[in-house]
Parts: C-alpha cells; structure tokens; sequence
C-alpha cells in the first residue's frame, strides 16, 4: 500500500512535515488529528459530556465531516479555525480515547485512503491501527522542551512554555495509556528525532525513505511528482481541490519564483485595467480567429453563458487547444489558470500571460494558494475557467471530476456553465506536436446554479458531490452532441 504513516506525540511536527511530504511526492494528505479536533467541536457545542462514552460516538458517527485544502467542515459549517482553541485542546483526548469515535474516525480515514494511489497521514495510531500494512511508517519524536517551545510558539495554547509543557506531558499520559488504539511505536517504523532538525531536514529524510522503499530493483522513484515532469500529468488525489489547479503557488520542482504583484496588478480592481482589456482583446481576436479559419469552429449555446457577474466555465479538456477555444465562447475577459514554469521564462512574458487572465500553477500538489485566488477572482465577479476532469485525458467519456468548480460554486453562490468539446483531441491530442486542421465543435449547456443551503459560505460533503455528479452529467451529454457526426481517429 503506498501509504506513508507518520505518528508521534504533539509538537514533534507532524502536521508541517506530512503536508509536505504530500506536496513532494504529490500524494494526498490527512490531519487525522484535525478529524477528532472536528468531532471535539461538535460535541462541545451539543453540551455532550466527554465522558458519556455512548453520545459522544453517536454525534461522531452522524456528523458530517470534511477535511481538506480548503479547511475543516463538520455539518457544513467552518471550524478551522475552533479545532485550535484551547477548549478544544483540553479536551479533544478524552473524546480521541472513545472507542466508539476511533472506530467512526478510522473507518473513514480508510475509505479516503483506498481512494488514492498515494497518501501521507500523519496522527498517532497510523502505522499501528489505520494502516498497519503502510508501505513506511515514521515516528517522530523530540525532546520535551523542543516540543514546548514550538507548541508555546505556535499561539494556539498559551505563549507559557511551562504551561504548554505540562498539557503535553498530560496529553502524552493519556493518549500512551488509554485502551482504544493507544499512541505507540510501530514495531517497523523508522524513529526519527526531530529535536535539533530543521522541517525541511525531516522532509528530505521522510521523502528519502520512501524512495528507498517504493524504487523496484533500482528504478527510478515512481512518484507523481516524477511523472508531472515527464509527461505534465499527475497523480490524481482525491481532495476537493480545483480540479487543474493542483498546485502551491510557491516555487514548484523546478524553481520558478512567482511575483503574486505581477499576477494581480492588471486585475486586482476585479476588471482588467484598460491596457490588460486592450491587451487580452487583441489576443483573443487572434487565437479566436485562427481557430475559426483551421478548426471550421461551430460553437452553439452561446446563450447559456451569463452576460455579467461571475461563473465558472467548465469544458471537457482533451487538447492544449481547448483553451484558445474556450475563449470563443465569450468576449468577456476570462481568467485561468498554468503551469508555474511559464512565470519562470522571462519577467516581461510572465507579466504577459498575467495581463491575459493568467495565474499559476505548480502542478504535482495540493494548491491552496490557486483556490483562495479562485475564489477572490469570482468574489471580483470575475469568470474563471475551471477544468472538472484535471489534466488532458482522452476518450469519448468523461473521466472521474474533481470536486473543485463544485466546491467553489457552492462557496461563492456563483453558477457553473459545462461546456463539451468534440474534436479538440483529433486536432491534437495528447503527445502530439503537430496541429491537425479537423473540424472542432464546441456545445454549451445551460448553468447549474448552486443550491442556497442557508448556511452561507459553508459547504458540506454531500452538497459539493451532487454538485459534482450534476455537472457531470450535463458534462457528457454535452460532450456526446459535440462529438456527434465529427470524424475519429
């Protein structure tokens, strides 16, 4: 199982080191952690007592849960922010001790594990309980006044350092002594202390060994990270994150500095300035005409697209081509998104592509940087255009959607327009360097307005999934019109 378990007591710097580990090797990542600090709050806020062992499982097992990029959700409201309260560090180990919370808890961290081809978790059964078959399992540790001083740091319980040294000694007792899955070390796991190491130390040490471990008979690491720099594609995790936008806009591999001022100065006012505007219609024109004159381009629906405010454009993506195509479908100003290695070329192109509506990419990760800019763009009213299924695929069907436009419709109240593309892959296809003149037809569908959910901002699990199984159906039976009658290959 290509799991990567990384346990260890409080302040040894798990969370820091598994969620970077994640965006290393770009696998998923889970603050087990942040799950049982979510079911705290929802206990503390029904007045249920910790001890009152039935209740407190009951509210676990009906309350839903969503840990991800985008934050902590439990019955659709926001609690990133609480889980870190002093409350609920005081008392979410007597709610982690309830057999009957573990048991939920780890029932469903298994389930969002077999839905990846590759995680990092990080808490402190992992390696012991949740994967006891993790293909690497890590246990950090250090000294105990390492871990009060950066616990002291962090703010999140007390600026005293021997205060926050006591609560951890107290957590330490009762998460090593309680019955249901007690923390302890793996008798297979790598101890790694992390007193005198800096995180970026334990990172490479943690991506090391899993090298090590996942290299057959001496091959290269087979890690998406290796794979987005051979072919642009990526292991496909399963966070809701923007389908595309997978990403952290700081340097990725390669090391591309991006200048955030750059990206945002012709449209932080949520129009382009006058020159991004003259700018991106002169461009527009051409690609769009040159589209017009190679592909016969025929675009119908047209009607479907709003003529003010915010929306997300969704189209089938099976070509490079599908975006100077999807700008045919409007002459307003639309934003998007790429990789990070084209703000790496030249200052004066980086600025270029910005004016344009760009914003970058740095693929083989989770990006929350691309989804809070997502999500000001069409706070701005601005339209952005969202990829449901990721990367380039092929074939006549829709691929498995990331819950991305799902999720920031439902966040931003904003409407989501599916859009099917036929004949963008004959043109050219994945891996092909030449552009084919083929006749391309674009079909677009009518919006899918957002439910209101009376819980404003606040998303839950269930809401962004039928969002997303909504597009996608209107997806593909848009794409079908748009193939229909074309030739293929």
């Amino acid at each position: 199982m290509r799991v990567i378990a990384i346990d260890g007591p409080a302040g040894t710097g798990k969370s820091t080191v598994a969620r970077l580990v994640a965006d290393r090797l770009g696998f998923g990542y889970l603050d087990t952690g942040a799950m049982y600090r979510a079911v705290t709050v929802v206990v503390l806020r029904a007045g249920i007592a910790a001890d009152d062992t039935d209740a407190v499982a009951e509210r676990a097992r009906s309350c839903d849960l969503q840990v991800g990029p985008y934050g902590v959700f439990v019955d659709a409201i926001e609690v990133t922010e609480e889980i870190r309260g002093p409350q609920v560090t005081a008392a979410v180990s007597a709610v982690a001790a309830n057999a009957g919370v573990r048991a939920e808890l780890v029932r469903r961290q298994r389930e969002w594990i077999a839905l990846r081809p590759g995680a990092v978790l990080e808490g402190r059964d992992i390696g012991t309980v949740v994967v006891p078959d993790a293909r690497l399992k890590v246990f950090l540790t250090a000294s105990a006044e390492a871990r009060a001083a950066r616990r002291a740091g962090e703010g999140t319980t007390g600026s005293d350092t021997a205060s926050v040294a006591a609560d951890l000694a107290r957590r330490d007792e009762l998460d090593s002594t309680r019955a249901a899955s007690p923390l302890a070390t793996a008798a297979d796991a790598v101890t790694v202390d992390t007193t005198d190491l800096t995180i970026e130390q334990v990172v490479a040490e943690v991506v090391r060994l899993w090298q090590e471990r996942d290299v057959p008979n001496g091959a290269e690491p087979d890690t998406a990270a290796d794979r987005a720099s051979a072919d642009g594609t990526t292991e496909a995790d399963r966070d809701p994150a923007i389908g595309s936008t997978r990403a952290s806009a700081r340097a990725s591999g390669a090391g591309h500095k991006v200048d955030s001022e750059l990206i945002d100065r012709a449209w932080n006012a949520g129009e382009p300035t006058r020159w991004a505007r003259l700018l991106y219609t002169v461009v527009r024109s051409a690609l769009v005409g040159l589209c017009y004159l190679w592909f016969r381009l025929e675009i119908s629906g047209r009607e479907h697209v709003p003529a003010e405010g915010a929306f997300i454009l969704a189209p089938v993506h099976r070509s490079n081509l599908d975006t100077p195509i999807v700008a045919a479908v409007t002459r307003r100003p639309m934003r998007f998104m790429g990789k990070d290695s084209l703000w790496g070329v030249h200052r004066a192109f980086s600025w270029f592509i910005s004016a344009l509506g760009a914003f970058p990419v740095a693929r083989g990760t989770v990006d929350r940087d691309a989804l809070r800019r997502c999500q000001s763009v069409l706070e701005a009213g601005q339209p952005l255009v969202l990829y449901p299924e990721g990367t380039r695929q092929s074939g006549p069907q829709l691929h498995e959607l990331f819950d991305g436009p799902a999720f920031l419709a439902l966040r931003t109240g904003v409407p989501v327009v599916p859009v099917g593309i036929g004949g963008s892959e004959r043109a050219q296809g994945k891996g092909s360097k030449f552009i084919r003149p083929t006749k391309v037809r674009v079909v677009i569908g009518p919006p899918i307005l957002p439910p209101v959910t009376g819980q404003g901002r606040a998303t839950s699990r269930r809401a962004v999934r039928e969002l997303s199984a909504a597009l996608g159906h209107d997806l593909q039976l848009l794409f079908g019109q748009a193939q229909a009658g074309l030739p293929a290959d």
